[in-house]
């Protein structure tokens, strides 16, 4: 056994557990976080000013720098108001110390199921496990509002089974809205007790987050909620129901009350895109409320009543991958961009692959990705035959895609010239090639898509290859944009 082996054992066990408790306790006390913090900041900007990488993979290395930066900032700056409960930071530093040092490729299950299928398992799953919902957003993406629940049975034995067989780390809990789940005298949050081992990113409208949801979350300590909002009040409660954004600053001030970090979620659209990371809202959710972390979802026209002159154009995607990156240098704030951040995670991260995840809905309807509208297989009908989320990951269109992702740079020693990580997404940036991965495949079949969709996305795909391509040769692959902001952050950790 290794030394890298070994350690990895100890973090595993309980001699981690007490290292994660002492790291802990150490960020508790603004002494000794400020040592810390001050030093880890010194440490990453050495390596963002020099990234100890070959060309090809420095601009991508100076992102994920970025980013760690800016959870380090959130993290301070989070400490340092006292919205973050000694219970929650212990499991947040429990459960991510083991997630990050102890991936789930080298555990034994992980090994296992790389022996069996050629490849490492997933590291999370996407439940939406209610279609019911409290809102009827005008083109939600989900179509959410029947009073339809995965069984709790079901629910259960998918959570057991990607701990066992994939050792999964992270659950991130969809809809309709997930509060309003129930199965057998069953909630959400019951099921975030039962499988205590995972940690849990819960989107949410946040109408639902009363003082005593806030109170359950605070005791679990293993779930975080991102709020949707749409920009500021006026945005939000044009598209979510006058009143909506009232009951999300509510929400956000029994989660501080509570000590539960939580984040936000926006749906980009060409009405919201000037609004969005403007400084006022940065103000309003990172300053004012206190969000640890935020998600960018670009607006795909598929659910209730899609429509395309609400997507982004191409141009508009270009301009927020500047902007968001500015942002995070700037103003060290975690953000991810569910698409402008591909080359963070080495493209798509659907159907499965290592370090992404498969999306599992109300119905036990399994898809390659929460906007990927094909059904490759269900895992109702999986269990009752005897099988397993094993076999629910060799499904062919699951295959078919990971296949893709590999041809398209995933995996390789190096990024490749045509396999451009900013056009990432095989159903928004790769639709016709997509089409072809559907032949033969009935079962994938969705009435979510028609013709003017299909012919949509095949244009976008085209137009954005012209805008992108330049900047994946130019500034990833040669390393020739060292910055994406005129100013350089001048905010430090908290003294």
């Amino acid at each position: 056994m290794t030394s890298r082996a070994v350690g990895r054992w100890l973090l595993a066990g309980p001699a981690g557990t007490a290292a994660f408790l002492l790291a802990a306790e150490i960020l508790r006390g603004p002494r000794t976080r400020r040592y810390l913090f001050t030093r880890v900041e010194r440490r990453l900007r050495e390596r963002l000013a020099d990234p100890p990488v070959p060309p090809p993979w420095r601009a991508r290395d100076r992102e994920r720098t970025l980013l760690a930066l800016g959870a380090l900032r959130s993290l301070d700056r989070t400490l340092a108001r006292g919205t973050l409960s000694p219970h929650v930071l212990r499991a947040i530093v429990r459960l991510w110390g083991r997630a990050g040092l102890v991936p789930n490729r080298a555990t034994r299950s992980g090994r296992r199921f790389a022996r069996h299928h050629g490849a490492p398992p997933p590291w999370f799953l996407v439940l939406a496990p209610t279609q019911a919902c409290n809102l009827r957003c005008p083109d939600c993406y989900a179509e959410a509002g029947a009073d339809v629940h995965l069984p709790w049975p079901v629910l259960d034995r998918v959570l057991a089974e990607a701990r066992e067989r994939w050792d999964a780390r992270l659950v991130v809990l969809s809809g309709g809205e997930p509060l309003l789940y129930r199965s057998e005298g069953h909630d959400v949050l019951d099921l975030v007790a039962r499988h205590r081992r995972f940690l849990y990113l819960m989107f949410t409208n946040g109408t639902l987050i009363t003082p005593d949801v806030a109170h359950r979350l605070g005791k679990l300590g293993n779930l975080t909620p991102a709020i949707s909002v749409e920009g500021g009040e006026g945005t939000t409660d044009r598209r979510r129901g006058a009143g909506t954004f009232r009951q999300i600053e509510q929400a956000m001030a029994h989660l501080r009350a509570h000590g539960v970090p939580f984040g936000i979620s926006v749906t980009v659209t060409r009405d919201n895109v000037d609004e969005v990371l403007s400084e006022s809202f940065l103000d309003l959710f990172f300053e004012q409320q206190g969000a640890f972390y935020g998600f960018l979802f670009h607006y795909m026209p598929i659910g209730r009543r899609p429509n395309l002159d609400r997507m982004l154009t191409p141009a508009e995607r270009v301009e927020l991958w500047r902007r968001s990156w500015d942002v995070v240098e700037r103003r060290g704030i975690f953000l991810f961009d569910f698409w402008n951040s591909g080359p963070v995670v080495q493209g798509c991260l659907a159907a499965g692959r290592e370090g992404g995840y498969l999306y599992i809905d109300w119905n036990g309807d399994v898809f390659p990705c929460v906007f990927v509208p094909y059904r490759g297989a269900n895992v109702i009908e999986a269990f009752a035959r005897g099988e397993s989320l094993d076999d629910v990951w060799e499904a062919p269109l699951f295959s078919r895609l990971r296949g893709w992702q590999r041809s398209y740079g995933y995996g390789a020693p190096a990024p490749t010239r045509d396999g451009d990580w900013l056009r990432p997404c095989p159903m928004r940036d790769h639709h016709v090639e997509l089409q072809g991965l559907l032949q033969d495949l009935p079962a994938s079949a969705s009435p979510l898509l028609d013709p003017e969709l299909s012919t949509a996305l095949d244009a976008f795909g085209a137009q954005l290859a012209t805008l992108t391509t330049p900047i994946w040769r130019e500034h990833y692959l040669s390393d020739n944009g060292r910055s994406y902001s005129r100013r350089r952050s001048s905010r430090s950790l908290s003294r």
